[in-house]
C-alpha cells in the first residue's frame, strides 16, 4: 500500500511540475515574443507607408537646430510619406542659412525649419524662436570630441527661450562605429539641468541606408506640448 501511495504522489507531483514548467516556458517564450515583435513595431513604418493624411490638419512649428555636421538635414528629410525601396536621397549639403519643410504628418502639418549650425548661424538661432512650438537639438552621437561643444550650444540658446519649449533631442548617428548610448548623450549635454520637458530619441539616417529612430521622432513630437 505504501509503494501504491508513493507511486501515486509521485505521478501527481510530476504533473504539478510539468505545469509548473510549461507555465514558465510560456512566460519566458511570451517576453521573447513581446521583445522582438514590440521592436518590430516601433521601426514598422519608419517610412511611414501606411500613415493615413489629414485634409486640412493644423500646423506645428519645429526649430531643428545642432552643430554642424550632425545630420539635422538628414533627419528632416526622412520625414514625409516613403518607400524602403526607393531610390537614395542624394546625401545632403551642410545648410548655410536655413531651410523650411513643410509635410503632411497625419493629424499634424509639420514646418520644420532647419538651421545652419556653424559658429555664424548659431548667432541667429535665436531669432527663429518666435512661433515656433518645439525644438529639436541633433547630435552626432558618433563624435565625442564636440560633445562638450554641443552641450554648451544647446545650454546657450536655450537662455533665449523663456517660454520654456518641449525640446527633443535627436542622438543622430546611432549606427556608426562607437556611438554615444541615449544614457551617456543625456549625462554629457546635461539634460537633468535644462528644467524643461526633454524628450531624447536615438536615429540613424544613413544615405542609402536603413533609416531608424524616425517613426519614435514622429511620435514623440506629436505628443509633445
Amino acid at each position: 500500500m505504501a509503494l501504491i501511495w508513493l507511486q501515486q504522489t509521485w505521478n501527481a507531483n510530476r504533473i504539478v511540475i510539468t505545469v509548473a514548467t510549461s507555465a514558465a516556458t510560456a512566460a519566458i517564450a511570451y517576453g521573447i515574443y513581446k521583445l522582438l515583435f514590440n521592436e518590430k513595431e516601433e521601426e514598422a513604418d519608419e517610412y511611414f507607408e501606411s500613415i493615413v493624411l489629414s485634409k486640412d490638419p493644423p500646423s506645428k512649428k519645429i526649430l531643428v537646430i545642432g552643430l554642424d555636421g550632425a545630420g539635422k538635414t538628414s533627419f528632416v528629410r526622412c520625414f514625409g510619406k516613403g518607400n524602403k525601396d526607393g531610390k537614395a536621397y542624394d546625401e545632403p549639403r551642410p545648410t548655410v542659412g536655413f531651410n523650411v519643410k513643410s509635410v503632411n504628418m497625419g493629424s499634424v502639418l509639420f514646418d520644420f525649419w532647419d538651421v545652419g549650425g556653424s559658429e555664424v548661424c548659431r548667432e541667429c538661432w535665436k531669432q527663429f524662436l518666435q512661433s515656433i512650438h518645439n525644438i529639436v537639438w541633433v547630435v552626432d552621437a558618433s563624435n565625442r570630441e564636440r560633445i562638450k561643444e554641443s552641450s554648451d550650444a544647446l545650454n546657450n540658446f536655450l537662455q533665449n527661450d523663456k517660454q520654456m519649449r518641449s525640446l527633443l533631442i535627436v542622438a543622430n548617428k546611432q549606427d556608426c562605429d562607437g556611438a554615444m548610448k541615449l544614457s551617456e548623450i543625456k549625462k554629457l549635454l546635461q539634460v537633468d539641468s535644462l528644467k524643461r520637458d526633454v524628450q531624447i530619441v536615438g536615429t540613424q539616417t544613413p544615405q542609402g541606408g536603413m533609416r531608424k529612430g524616425i517613426w519614435a521622432a514622429y511620435n514623440k513630437l506629436l505628443n509633445m506640448p
